[in-house]
């Protein structure tokens, strides 16, 4: 029975007709979209880290040689830097002697390393003078002359005795091939003169003379020791210095130096009166100017009195030329005093 029941039921499915459901609507395909651009290489290359170029370098080496010669004449100089890179190329002055040519000269670091040579030849250098003059511009003393080696430095001092007065200082530079010259001016002011608190002198050691209380012009001859010299002014400048007026345009620093109230070589109180009865004189009008070229002693007639002198560069009217049989010249001032015509220019 119950396999007839199950033939039954497989029967009657079987008679029924098989149901065809709708086939379910798919949607439509949409349209294939084009595909996007790519993005160019360099943008791509742009997300990448900088590709390194390693820079080439090169050596320069510089030599400093005499001329003619394989000597060095100071350490060579080695430089390094990029190929193509500008090259500063240093050429320093050496003493005693003067760039004559470069050999291999560059402005930029070359391709391979390369020598460069700086020839320099021996060359003599020219003087530099010094003067020391005064507010005036009176030489104070002889020019000094500086010499050396070429290219190497100098140092100009002042005088010793007037150095709180001096400017500059002091004068630096180098020696080159042209002559150079340097000027100190000193601020020497009025000198301060006096009446001599004693009337002689006795020198203590043996002393150059001078023509004025500067000491522009010095003498040949030194006054020897334990000479007696008499004296006619004190003159004093503003560094303090004491110079000393012994007549005749002979001046002396009062150092070493004694004062004296006599002078025992000479007996009399006339003891440095000079006699001119052997000497006659003629006088011719003369109606010129005339300057002192230094500190220059008046007279109250030839060969008498001593007077105040003269101070340098003063101008003073000539009225007389006197010509004495010994064969001295003297003018006449304003004055009626006297001075030798030797220390007087015309003008």
């Amino acid at each position: 029975m119950g396999l007839l029941r199950t033939l039954t039921e497989w029967f009657k499915r079987r008679e029924k007709p098989a149901a065809h459901p709708e086939a379910p609507v798919r949607p439509p395909r949409p349209a294939p979209r084009p595909a996007a651009p790519r993005p160019p290489a360099a943008a791509a290359a742009a997300d990448l880290p900088p590709a390194v170029v390693p820079r080439r370098f090169s050596r320069v080496t510089v030599y400093y040689r005499q001329r003619g010669r394989q000597k060095e004449l100071q350490p060579k100089l080695v430089l390094r830097g990029p190929i193509g890179a500008k090259l500063t190329l240093a050429m320093p002055a050496i003493e005693g002697f003067e760039l004559f040519t470069i050999t291999n000269f560059l402005d930029r670091f070359p391709a391979s390393n390369t020598v460069i040579y700086l020839v320099y030849e021996p060359h003599i250098a020219a003087p530099v003078t010094i003067y020391h003059r005064d507010e005036e511009g009176r030489l104070l003393a002889e020019p000094t002359i500086l010499v050396g080696r070429l290219n190497a430095p100098f140092t100009a001092q002042p005088l010793t005795r007037f150095k709180a007065q001096a400017a500059p200082l002091v004068q630096t530079g180098r020696f080159s091939k042209a002559s150079q010259s340097r000027h100190f001016t000193y601020r020497l002011g009025a000198l301060q003169q006096t009446a001599p608190e004693a009337e002689y002198v006795e020198l203590l050691a043996p002393k150059p003379a001078f023509s004025s209380p500067m000491q522009l012009l010095k003498y040949d001859t030194l006054l020897p020791a334990g000479s007696f010299w008499r004296v006619f002014a004190v003159a004093k400048d503003q560094a303090g210095q004491v110079f000393l007026d012994l007549g005749g345009s002979q001046w002396i620093a009062a150092d070493h130096a004694k004062p004296q109230r006599t002078n025992p070589f000479l007996p009399g109180p006339s003891q440095l009166r000079l006699t001119s009865d052997a000497v006659t004189f003629n006088a011719q009008p003369l109606q010129r100017v005339g300057q002192a070229r230094a500190a220059v002693t008046r007279w109250a007639k030839p060969y008498g009195d001593a007077l105040a002198p003269l101070p340098a560069g003063a101008k003073v009217a000539l009225l007389r030329i006197v010509y004495g049989t010994d064969g001295s010249q003297w003018y006449r001032l304003a004055d009626n005093s006297y001075v030798l015509a030797s220390l007087i220019d015309v003008i």
